[in-house]
């Protein structure tokens, strides 16, 4: 059982880390903002601060739960298994457009020859893998992928210095607040808010580590991550051409040479692509096995993983026909996502403080103990 496994600080910070910045370090973020987008990132991760609090304040009112054993101990059998089944729908949906994220950048990128299903099952099996192996190994593998990917980060930047102009991010504050506000709300919901996903896999947390410690230092490591490629694309590239590219990292170290040896850098942003996408698919679809084994009481999660992976293909394949659907479908997840985000898990903290208090004064005694 996934209680059975335990995490360490550092290991669920790598999680929490490269999740962030998963999917972002492939479609590049969000431009609306024109040349003070970057500003709109660092309010983006200011406005995260709150949910990640509110977070880390469930997992620590029960400590050694899940999200989904929170819901069911809190809310009851009936509603917790509908907030369940919501998370759950959440997930995989998160899942399908976070595969097709990678898979349309794999063909569009490096092998466009290559039907999207083919590529869509491999990197769900690998996943998939991951994914059986448990929250131990996968974080593991985020604790090993992560200094690597930091270091290509850093590099790529270094060796974009010569093609930076800083002109291409004054002058500041000439868009509107509204505007800015408007984007980081954007940014916000993709990608901060949505580490809402370890949740699921809180129980593994040693409960001498702190929740606080842990979401903080993963929203800001991620977040600084972030901010430094969408800066590195910003000061390459500009504006108006980031806003009209499908992968503004890609198209911005594509044009970058080292000295005259004509290597181009994409092949390390791709690199970049793989280490997170495959960590940030794991979780995904670790979470959602986990949840639907809660849901319908199945002993062992790893044994839905396949039919979860199944789903979620289906699900890449079926609403995202094309990558202009895979980018319109990521503005129409900005709107929906937050009931996810902030409102369920709002619900749920409150739910929580409110059973935590009657405990404590002895008003429900017989639950003492699953807390």
């Amino acid at each position: 059982m996934i209680n059975k496994e335990s995490l360490t600080t550092r290991q669920s910070i790598c999680i929490i880390v490269l999740f962030v910045f998963g999917s972002s370090a492939i479609v590049g973020g969000e431009y609306g903002a024109e040349q003070d987008s970057w500003i709109a990132v660092i309010l983006a991760i200011v406005m995260a601060i709150p949910l990640t609090l509110m977070y880390a304040r469930i997992m620590k009112l029960y400590p050694n739960n899940d999200l989904f054993d929170i819901s069911l101990k809190v809310f009851g059998n009936i509603a917790g298994r509908i907030i369940i089944l919501l998370f759950v729908l959440y997930f995989i949906l998160l899942s399908s457009l976070v595969l097709r994220n990678f898979s349309e950048f794999i063909q569009i990128g490096t092998l466009p020859e290559t039907p999207q299903l083919a590529i869509l099952v491999l990197f769900v099996l690998v996943a998939a893998y991951i994914s059986s192996k448990g929250i131990q190994v996968l974080g593991k593998w985020c604790a090993v992928a992560l200094p690597i990917t930091a270091s290509i980060v850093g590099m790529t930047i270094i060796f974009c210095m010569p093609a930076m102009r800083l002109s291409y991010i004054q002058p500041v504050f000439n868009t509107d607040i509204k505007t800015i506000f408007v984007v980081a709300l954007k940014v916000l919901s993709f990608p901060f808010a949505e580490i809402v996903l370890f949740l699921p896999l809180a129980s593994s947390v040693r409960k001498k580590d702190s929740p606080y410690k842990i979401y903080l230092l993963g929203l800001i490591f991620g977040g600084l991550m972030i901010l430094a490629s969408f800066l590195r694309n910003l000061l390459v590239l500009g504006a108006p051409h980031l806003k009209n590219s499908l992968f503004p990292s890609y198209s911005a170290l594509r044009i970058v040479w080292i000295g005259t040896f004509l290597t181009r850098l994409d092949a390390l942003i791709t690199s970049n692509f793989y280490l997170g996408g495959f960590s940030k698919i794991s979780a995904c679809i670790l979470a959602s096995s986990i949840g639907v084994a809660k849901l319908f009481n199945v002993k062992d999660y790893k044994s839905t993983i396949i039919p979860i992976c199944i789903i979620a293909v289906t699900v890449a394949i079926i609403i995202y026909r094309n990558v202009m659907e895979m980018f319109t479908s990521i503005t129409i997840y900005n709107y929906y996502s937050f009931f996810f985000q902030l409102i369920l898990p709002a619900i749920i903290w409150v739910g929580a403080e409110i059973k935590n208090r009657k405990m404590k004064a002895g008003l429900n005694p017989e639950n003492q103990q699953d807390s």
